[in-house]
Protein backbone atom coordinates (compact mmCIF):
# COMPACT_ATOMS: atom_id res chain seq x y z
CA UNK A 1 0.00 0.00 0.00
CA UNK A 2 2.76 2.49 0.82
CA UNK A 3 5.84 1.41 -1.47
CA UNK A 4 6.28 5.06 -2.42
CA UNK A 5 7.21 6.93 0.02
CA UNK A 6 6.58 10.08 -1.65
CA UNK A 7 2.83 9.37 -2.67
CA UNK A 8 0.61 12.33 -0.98
CA UNK A 9 -1.06 9.64 1.39
CA UNK A 10 2.43 8.60 2.98
CA UNK A 11 3.89 12.00 3.28
CA UNK A 12 0.67 12.88 5.28
CA UNK A 13 0.43 10.17 7.43
CA UNK A 14 4.56 10.71 8.01
CA UNK A 15 3.14 14.68 8.86
CA UNK A 16 0.74 13.26 11.04
CA UNK A 17 3.50 10.76 12.93
CA UNK A 18 5.63 13.82 13.43
CA UNK A 19 2.78 16.08 15.05
CA UNK A 20 1.79 12.89 17.19
CA UNK A 21 5.15 12.37 18.68
CA UNK A 22 5.88 16.28 18.91
CA UNK A 23 2.83 16.58 20.93
CA UNK A 24 3.90 13.56 23.47
CA UNK A 25 7.15 14.63 23.72
CA UNK A 26 5.87 18.57 24.39
CA UNK A 27 2.60 18.00 26.27
CA UNK A 28 2.57 14.37 27.83
CA UNK A 29 -0.95 14.02 26.55
CA UNK A 30 0.15 11.04 23.87
CA UNK A 31 -0.11 11.29 20.49
CA UNK A 32 -3.61 9.82 19.80
CA UNK A 33 -5.54 13.37 20.49
CA UNK A 34 -3.60 14.72 17.42
CA UNK A 35 -3.78 11.50 15.08
CA UNK A 36 -7.10 10.75 15.74
CA UNK A 37 -9.04 13.72 13.55
CA UNK A 38 -6.04 13.54 11.03
CA UNK A 39 -6.64 9.49 10.51
CA UNK A 40 -10.07 10.06 10.56
CA UNK A 41 -9.78 11.94 7.07
CA UNK A 42 -6.70 10.27 5.99
CA UNK A 43 -7.89 6.65 6.50
CA UNK A 44 -10.98 6.32 4.55
CA UNK A 45 -8.36 7.41 2.00
CA UNK A 46 -7.36 3.96 1.82
CA UNK A 47 -10.07 2.00 2.03
CA UNK A 48 -10.77 1.86 5.83
CA UNK A 49 -14.12 0.66 6.27
CA UNK A 50 -16.22 3.51 8.14
CA UNK A 51 -17.77 0.69 10.70
CA UNK A 52 -14.49 -0.41 11.88
CA UNK A 53 -12.94 3.32 11.09
CA UNK A 54 -12.25 4.57 15.01
CA UNK A 55 -11.37 0.81 16.41
CA UNK A 56 -8.47 0.96 13.28
CA UNK A 57 -7.10 4.28 14.39
CA UNK A 58 -7.42 4.21 17.98
CA UNK A 59 -5.72 0.39 17.71
CA UNK A 60 -3.34 1.80 15.54
CA UNK A 61 -2.54 4.95 17.29
CA UNK A 62 -0.81 3.00 20.21
CA UNK A 63 1.50 1.57 18.35
CA UNK A 64 2.96 4.92 17.34
CA UNK A 65 2.35 6.06 21.08
CA UNK A 66 4.70 3.49 21.96
CA UNK A 67 7.02 4.39 20.22
CA UNK A 68 7.13 8.45 20.11
CA UNK A 69 6.24 7.36 24.02
CA UNK A 70 9.90 5.19 24.24
CA UNK A 71 11.74 8.01 22.38
CA UNK A 72 10.58 10.55 25.06
CA UNK A 73 11.15 8.80 27.84
CA UNK A 74 14.98 7.29 27.11
CA UNK A 75 15.34 11.44 26.22
CA UNK A 76 13.56 12.40 29.56
CA UNK A 77 15.44 9.75 31.73
CA UNK A 78 18.54 11.30 30.74
CA UNK A 79 18.01 14.63 32.25
CA UNK A 80 16.55 12.59 35.31
CA UNK A 81 13.29 14.28 34.75
CA UNK A 82 11.17 10.92 35.42
CA UNK A 83 9.89 9.87 39.15
CA UNK A 84 9.81 6.44 39.06
CA UNK A 85 8.29 5.79 42.41
CA UNK A 86 5.37 7.08 40.35
CA UNK A 87 5.57 5.39 37.40
CA UNK A 88 4.91 1.86 38.16
CA UNK A 89 1.92 2.34 40.31
CA UNK A 90 0.59 4.17 37.58
CA UNK A 91 1.12 1.72 34.94
CA UNK A 92 0.17 -1.43 37.38
CA UNK A 93 -3.06 0.02 37.83
CA UNK A 94 -3.30 1.21 34.36
CA UNK A 95 -2.58 -2.03 33.07
CA UNK A 96 -5.76 -3.21 34.60
CA UNK A 97 -7.78 0.07 33.27
CA UNK A 98 -6.71 -0.87 29.77
CA UNK A 99 -8.59 -3.94 29.92
CA UNK A 100 -11.36 -2.83 31.10
CA UNK A 101 -11.65 -0.02 28.53
CA UNK A 102 -10.42 -2.74 25.47
CA UNK A 103 -13.70 -4.73 26.86
CA UNK A 104 -16.27 -2.10 26.62
CA UNK A 105 -14.40 -0.46 22.95
CA UNK A 106 -15.27 -4.08 21.35
CA UNK A 107 -18.59 -3.86 22.08
CA UNK A 108 -19.33 -0.10 21.37
CA UNK A 109 -20.44 1.02 18.11
CA UNK A 110 -18.10 3.38 15.81
CA UNK A 111 -20.14 6.66 15.92
CA UNK A 112 -20.37 6.05 20.25
CA UNK A 113 -16.52 5.86 20.14
CA UNK A 114 -15.99 8.90 17.33
CA UNK A 115 -18.50 10.68 20.04
CA UNK A 116 -16.54 9.79 22.50
CA UNK A 117 -13.47 11.46 21.02
CA UNK A 118 -15.06 14.24 20.59
CA UNK A 119 -15.98 15.11 24.10
CA UNK A 120 -12.40 13.88 24.76
CA UNK A 121 -10.94 16.55 22.89
CA UNK A 122 -13.45 19.27 24.34
CA UNK A 123 -12.47 18.44 27.61
CA UNK A 124 -8.93 18.35 26.50
CA UNK A 125 -9.06 21.73 24.90
CA UNK A 126 -10.77 22.97 28.11
CA UNK A 127 -7.59 21.92 30.30
CA UNK A 128 -5.38 23.64 27.77
CA UNK A 129 -6.92 26.72 29.04
CA UNK A 130 -6.30 26.06 33.10
CA UNK A 131 -3.34 26.20 34.44
CA UNK A 132 -2.11 23.99 37.68
CA UNK A 133 -0.15 25.57 40.04
CA UNK A 134 2.37 23.49 41.71
CA UNK A 135 3.04 23.66 45.42
CA UNK A 136 6.17 25.22 46.21
CA UNK A 137 9.07 23.66 48.83
CA UNK A 138 6.33 20.60 49.24
CA UNK A 139 7.64 17.49 48.53
CA UNK A 140 6.15 15.48 45.66
CA UNK A 141 3.82 12.24 47.22
CA UNK A 142 3.62 9.00 46.23
CA UNK A 143 0.61 7.39 47.81
CA UNK A 144 -0.33 4.46 45.66
CA UNK A 145 -4.28 4.40 46.37
CA UNK A 146 -4.23 7.54 44.91
CA UNK A 147 -1.69 6.82 41.42
CA UNK A 148 -3.55 3.20 41.33
CA UNK A 149 -6.65 5.27 40.83
CA UNK A 150 -5.33 7.94 38.44
CA UNK A 151 -3.81 5.06 36.31
CA UNK A 152 -6.70 2.87 36.32
CA UNK A 153 -9.13 5.49 35.41
CA UNK A 154 -6.93 7.32 33.13
CA UNK A 155 -5.89 3.92 30.80
CA UNK A 156 -9.85 3.67 30.65
CA UNK A 157 -10.27 6.77 29.41
CA UNK A 158 -7.48 6.05 26.89
CA UNK A 159 -8.07 3.26 25.58
CA UNK A 160 -11.85 4.15 25.31
CA UNK A 161 -10.33 7.38 23.22
CA UNK A 162 -7.26 6.37 21.36
CA UNK A 163 -4.86 8.15 24.02
CA UNK A 164 -2.45 8.17 26.46
CA UNK A 165 -4.78 8.60 29.31
CA UNK A 166 -1.76 11.97 30.81
CA UNK A 167 -5.00 14.51 30.57
CA UNK A 168 -6.07 12.69 33.62
CA UNK A 169 -2.97 12.28 35.24
CA UNK A 170 -0.75 15.38 35.19
CA UNK A 171 -3.61 17.67 37.27
CA UNK A 172 -3.93 15.09 39.69
CA UNK A 173 -0.01 14.97 39.82
CA UNK A 174 0.23 18.59 40.37
CA UNK A 175 -2.83 19.16 42.42
CA UNK A 176 -2.95 16.32 44.83
CA UNK A 177 0.62 14.66 44.96
CA UNK A 178 2.75 17.96 44.94
CA UNK A 179 4.76 16.76 41.79
CA UNK A 180 6.79 19.93 39.56
CA UNK A 181 5.24 20.56 36.39
CA UNK A 182 8.27 20.09 34.86
CA UNK A 183 8.56 16.29 35.86
CA UNK A 184 4.57 15.61 34.92
CA UNK A 185 5.12 15.31 31.20
CA UNK A 186 7.98 13.17 31.05
CA UNK A 187 6.47 10.81 34.10
CA UNK A 188 3.36 10.16 32.15
CA UNK A 189 5.44 9.14 29.29
CA UNK A 190 7.01 6.45 31.24
CA UNK A 191 3.51 5.58 32.11
CA UNK A 192 1.93 5.58 28.43
CA UNK A 193 4.85 2.69 27.79
CA UNK A 194 3.21 0.42 29.08
CA UNK A 195 -0.49 1.30 28.61
CA UNK A 196 0.19 1.79 25.18
CA UNK A 197 1.40 -1.12 24.99
CA UNK A 198 -1.29 -3.11 26.71
CA UNK A 199 -3.41 -1.39 24.28
CA UNK A 200 -2.58 -1.99 21.33
CA UNK A 201 -2.46 -5.92 22.16
CA UNK A 202 -6.30 -5.20 23.51
CA UNK A 203 -6.97 -3.93 19.74
CA UNK A 204 -4.99 -6.35 18.25
CA UNK A 205 -7.33 -9.31 20.23
CA UNK A 206 -10.41 -7.90 19.77
CA UNK A 207 -10.07 -7.01 15.81
CA UNK A 208 -8.20 -10.56 14.95
CA UNK A 209 -10.88 -12.30 13.64
CA UNK A 210 -12.57 -8.84 12.29
CA UNK A 211 -13.82 -9.35 8.59
CA UNK A 212 -13.65 -5.34 7.71
CA UNK A 213 -9.76 -5.05 9.02
CA UNK A 214 -7.90 -3.74 6.09
CA UNK A 215 -5.52 -5.65 4.39
CA UNK A 216 -1.64 -5.43 6.19
CA UNK A 217 -3.00 -5.40 9.92
CA UNK A 218 -2.84 -7.31 13.23
CA UNK A 219 -6.02 -6.98 14.44
CA UNK A 220 -7.03 -3.40 14.70
CA UNK A 221 -3.61 -2.59 14.26
CA UNK A 222 -2.74 -1.38 10.45
CA UNK A 223 0.79 -1.70 10.24
CA UNK A 224 0.47 -0.75 6.90
CA UNK A 225 -0.54 3.02 7.65
CA UNK A 226 1.34 2.81 11.22
CA UNK A 227 4.94 2.39 9.70
CA UNK A 228 4.66 6.03 8.08
CA UNK A 229 3.11 7.37 11.28
CA UNK A 230 6.23 5.63 13.22
CA UNK A 231 8.86 7.53 10.59
CA UNK A 232 7.17 10.88 11.76
CA UNK A 233 6.97 9.75 15.29
CA UNK A 234 10.25 8.80 15.50
CA UNK A 235 11.43 12.50 14.60
CA UNK A 236 8.62 14.23 16.55
CA UNK A 237 9.09 12.71 19.99
CA UNK A 238 12.84 14.37 20.19
CA UNK A 239 11.56 17.53 18.77
CA UNK A 240 8.72 17.42 21.42
CA UNK A 241 11.22 16.88 24.41
CA UNK A 242 13.74 19.68 23.05
CA UNK A 243 10.77 21.99 22.62
CA UNK A 244 9.21 20.93 26.06
CA UNK A 245 12.96 21.92 27.89
CA UNK A 246 13.26 25.50 25.68
CA UNK A 247 10.16 27.27 25.01
CA UNK A 248 7.32 28.29 27.01
CA UNK A 249 3.97 26.18 26.00
CA UNK A 250 1.50 28.52 27.23
CA UNK A 251 0.64 30.19 23.65
CA UNK A 252 0.77 26.80 21.99
CA UNK A 253 -1.60 24.99 24.23
CA UNK A 254 -4.40 27.95 23.76
CA UNK A 255 -3.54 27.38 20.23
CA UNK A 256 -3.88 23.69 20.82
CA UNK A 257 -7.14 24.44 22.45
CA UNK A 258 -8.99 25.96 19.86
CA UNK A 259 -7.63 23.28 17.44
CA UNK A 260 -9.28 20.79 19.96
CA UNK A 261 -12.83 22.51 19.92
CA UNK A 262 -12.81 22.26 16.37
CA UNK A 263 -12.58 18.78 16.43
CA UNK A 264 -15.16 18.78 18.57
CA UNK A 265 -17.76 20.30 16.67
CA UNK A 266 -16.60 18.13 13.80
CA UNK A 267 -17.18 14.61 15.87
CA UNK A 268 -20.07 15.23 17.99
CA UNK A 269 -21.98 17.92 15.79
CA UNK A 270 -21.29 17.91 12.18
Amino acid sequence: MFTDLFSPVTLMLIVTGFLGGTCAGLLGLGGGVVMTPLCAIIYPLIGVDEDVLFKVIFGTNFLIILISTSISTYRYQRKNLILWRATFPLALSAVIGVLIGVFFVDRASNRLLEMFFGFFALIAGIRMFIKFEEVKNKEPVFSFPILALTGMISAIVGAFAGVGGGIVMIPVMILLLNFRTRNCPPTTNSVMIFTALASMIGYMIIGWENPLVPENSLGFVYVGAGLPLALGAVFGAPTGTWLNSRISTALLKKIFAVVLFIVFLKMVIF
